[in-house]
Order: C-alpha cells, then structure tokens, then sequence
C-alpha cells in the first residue's frame, strides 16, 4: 500500500510540472532559417559582391595611376687616398648619405575603346552574378 502511495505520488508531481516543448515550426519559417543559412547562398551573396565591387570603373582603367618610390643609402668606411704627388692621406670614418625619390604619373589617353568595354564587361559579369545567385536561392526552395 505504502508502494502505491509513493508511485501515485511521484506520477501527480512528474505531471504537476509544466511542460515546454520546441515550438511548431511552419514551412515559411523554415525556408527562411533555410536561406539565411544555407552556404550555397552565402557564397552566391558574396560573389555579388565581389562582382559589384568590380564593375567600378575603378577597376576599367579610366583612372590616372600613381607610382611614388623613394630611398636612402647609408655608408661608413675607411679610405686612403694616394694623391699623385705621392704623398698619403687616410680618411676614418667616411659617412656618405644619399637619398631618393620619385612621383609617376600614367594615363593612357586613348587605347582604341578598350576601357570601354572593359567596363561594359565588369558590368555584364556583375549581372550574370546576380542571376547565378537567384538560380541558387531557387534551387534551394
């Protein structure tokens, strides 16, 4: 008796205690988890912008390009110098310093309409781009 009092007891509080399952997923919600997490779909995104940062005309060859170098040089040594009427003179710590620097400037004026269509093609690749992207998020439904 004291058993089935002890097992009565145990089952009411097991089934006293609140409950809380996951909740009911719908099919929007899950294709939404799906695309926003779907790596086909990152790497599509990404590649969109890639191609949009390429289709700049930054990247066609429209702009000027500058080039800047500079340098210095640095040299300690001993020297003995023989002048020709034969006398003899030595020279200790020689310090010789020099430096240097250059500004470049390139433009190419006319390059029979390639920058055109360098540009037209950066912009056709970004399209295409979009479209493999949308094939991808499609094919994911």
């Amino acid at each position: 008796m004291k058993s089935i009092k002890t097992y009565i007891s145990i089952v009411v509080i097991l089934f006293s205690l609140q409950v809380s399952a996951q909740k009911i997923l719908t099919k929007k919600e899950a294709l939404q988890i799906a695309l926003e997490h779907n790596y086909g779909i990152k790497v599509a995104n990404n590649n969109i912008e890639i191609a949009k940062n390429n289709a700049s005309i930054y990247n066609s060859g429209f702009l000027p390009s500058i080039t800047t170098n500079a340098g210095a040089n640095y040299d300690n040594s001993n020297q003995e110098i023989e002048r020709q009427d034969g006398t003899i003179t030595n020279i200790d710590g020689a310090e010789t310093k020099t430096y240097n620097a250059s500004v470049n400037l390139n433009y190419t004026i006319f390059d029979g309409l390639g920058r055109k269509y360098d540009y037209k093609q950066l912009k056709e690749t970004h399209n295409l781009t979009e479209l493999q992207a949308r094939e991808t998020i499609e094919n994911t439904y």
